[in-house]
Order: structure tokens, then C-alpha cells, then sequence
């Protein structure tokens, strides 16, 4: 989904949202986000959560290599404190689907920057 920190990531030049949207999605499609996205969700369909959708995991994927680095640790930290709350058999199966995913998806699929925020 369309966000500026998603935008950033992309490397899509700020301006008004209707013409940075339109050029958001129009990169996303350049760089493969249907073929990620349907190959992610294959993924997720064979794994033991199958209710995850991949657009949401690239989404969110983005979203992280938009904004800061300060607010990248903040929500690692999140996730790490969710995932040891966890059941061990769900965050057990959770941590595979990621590995799975981080691997077909490789290290930085859509970031123009390698990851590094564009936003300050």
C-alpha cells in the first residue's frame, strides 16, 4: 500500500500524492511486486500460517526501508517482544516463514537504496 515511507523506499521524488502514488505503483510492477508478491504467496499457502499475504510482508518490508533507523529498531524490538510471547510451536513456524520469505525475496527486492532510509 502507498504510504510515504513506502514512496521513500522506492526512491519516488516527493510531490503531489496522486502523481507520487501512480508513480509508486508504476515502479512497484517495474520491479516484479506481482511475480514477488505471487511467488510469497505460494510460499505462505504451503507453510503452517497460511493466512499471511505477501503484498503485506513486502508492505510492511518497504514501510521499514522508508523510514527512520530509530523507528526501524523501535518496531524490530516490537517483533522481537511479540515473537517471545509467542507459543514456541507458532513462533517456531512464524520464524521459518520469515527465513522462507527473506530467501526468495532476497535482501533488498524493491529498495532502491539497499535498505538505507530516505526519510530523516
Amino acid at each position: 500500500m502507498f504510504d510515504s515511507f513506502a514512496a521513500d523506499a522506492l526512491g519516488i521524488p516527493k510531490g503531489r500524492s496522486f502523481y507520487r502514488a501512480s508513480h509508486f505503483y508504476e515502479r512497484l510492477e517495474e520491479l516484479g511486486f506481482s511475480q514477488q508478491s505471487a511467488a510469497g504467496n505460494a510460499l505462505i499457502q504451503a507453510s503452517e500460517i497460511p493466512e499471511l499475504h505477501a503484498e503485506r510482508v513486502i508492505d510492511k518490508y518497504l514501510w521499514l526501508s522508508g523510514c527512520t533507523e530509530a523507528a526501524r529498531e523501535k518496531t524490530k524490538a516490537i517483533c522481537e517482544a511479540y515473537l517471545q510471547g509467542l507459543p514456541s510451536k507458532h513462533a517456531e513456524d512464524l520464524q521459518a516463514l520469515a527465513s522462507a520469505l527473506a530467501n526468495l525475496l532476497g535482501e533488498n527486492p524493491f529498495s532502491e537504496n539497499g535498505g538505507e532510509p530516505y526519510a530523516t
